[in-house]
């Protein structure tokens, strides 16, 4: 998804990526674990880290994996000049399914702290409002899609009063266990 948004970067670099972050997480709860990675070759700002950085990247979550003791990680950086992901571990035991870049794992709220607070000191630093609207750093036609975007407000997103609606989560879990391959879109799971 950060691929249609980083002409936007331009203006405050990783705002977009961390208002798109907010805005999923305060739609979903979370995210289904697929089968297979998604692909990004399609994708004209991919651009690898320089060697030593990739490296020490990749010595860092390797290294985090064996030692904490969980299953696997799957971890990704995007920066204004290059974007890095790696995978270490397992993205499932049983079956035994190797972690790689792209796969997403159910997560649920766990990354609703760490965007508030990323957001928080975007704040802080005077690179946004908490109640500028998302429609100002969101991309036209996301904006468009969601009612309300131009009074929606960043400060109502971290604190769930934006008014958007929520996902049928039950039924879409159901619907992506048994079916691993197809991914159910936000209209559908309205």
């Amino acid at each position: 998804m950060t691929w249609m948004i980083m002409p936007f970067c331009a203006r405050i670099p990783y705002l977009p990526i961390l208002i798109l972050l907010v805005l999923g997480c305060s739609i979903i709860s979370g995210c289904i674990q697929t089968p297979e990675p998604v692909s990004l070759e399609h994708d004209s700002h991919l651009r690898s880290p320089p060697p030593s950085v990739d490296a020490s990247l990749q010595k860092i979550v390797s290294e985090g994996v064996t030692k904490s003791g969980i299953p696997g990680a799957v971890v990704g950086i995007v920066t204004p000049d290059w974007r890095w992901s790696h995978a270490a571990g397992y993205a499932s035991l049983s079956p035994e399914i190797p972690a790689e870049p792209g796969m997403h794992f159910f997560i649920a709220s766990v990354t609703k702290p760490f965007v508030a607070v990323s957001i928080l000191q975007l704040a802080e630093e005077g690179k946004l409002a908490l109640d500028d609207p998302i429609s100002s750093y969101l991309p036209v036609e996301i904006a468009e899609a969601i009612a309300k975007s131009d009074e929606i407000t960043i400060r109502q997103l971290l604190d769930h009063t934006s008014g958007i609606a929520d996902y049928d989560e039950r039924s879409l879990i159901l619907e992506e266990y048994e079916n691993p391959g197809h991914i159910v879109s936000y209209e559908q799971g309205m």
